[in-house]
């Protein structure tokens, strides 16, 4: 969370009137979607992540971290979504630990107006393993409003199956 606060001490540099104004403290829903699926060992898959504020919020910075559980799966990569995204790309370089089938440092910041209502932030990339059973996890996280203020967050896990 301090890394999305020291980022939006740059707002002014990044969206000029859009800083700043609107916000609030409202709950904001992280979730997966699908939050359940099915895929055989072995395989990339896909899931992207995606926000619900509630009441005023809107959001202007996330930093999310993932994890699964070796050997079933592990979360390998992140991609920016574009109904947040306005630059193309996350704001921070990802850190992957495949021993411990975490992902860090999943960041962005968008540089226009904050958004409110029901929105993708990323796509996250998850490598199946062995078969078995799994929640991908949000571990770690922290949302900013446009004035820097910290979102309330509740985060709901994944359940990836793999099958043989």
């Amino acid at each position: 969370m301090r890394r999305i606060l020291a980022l939006l001490a740059l707002c002014p540099l990044l969206a000029a009137p859009q800083c700043g104004h609107g916000g609030g403290g409202a709950d904001v829903v992280v979730r997966f979607d699908p939050i359940e699926l099915s895929a055989p060992a072995g395989t990339l898959v896909t899931l992207d992540v995606v926000l619900q504020t509630q009441g005023s919020a809107a959001v202007q910075a996330w930093e999310l971290d993932l994890a699964a559980a070796l050997p079933v799966a592990a979360p390998i990569g992140a991609l920016p979504h574009p109904e947040f995204d306005d630059d193309g790309k996350l704001f921070s370089t990802l850190k992957v630990d495949l021993a411990t089938a975490r992902l860090s440092d999943v960041v962005d910041v968008r540089h226009g107006p904050a958004r409110t209502g029901i929105f993708r932030i990323a796509t996250i990339q998850v490598l199946t393993g062995t078969p078995g059973e799994v929640e991908l996890q949000f571990v770690d996280g922290g949302l900013a409003g446009p004035d820097g203020s910290d979102l309330s967050v509740n985060l709901f896990p994944a359940t990836l199956t793999v099958t043989p």
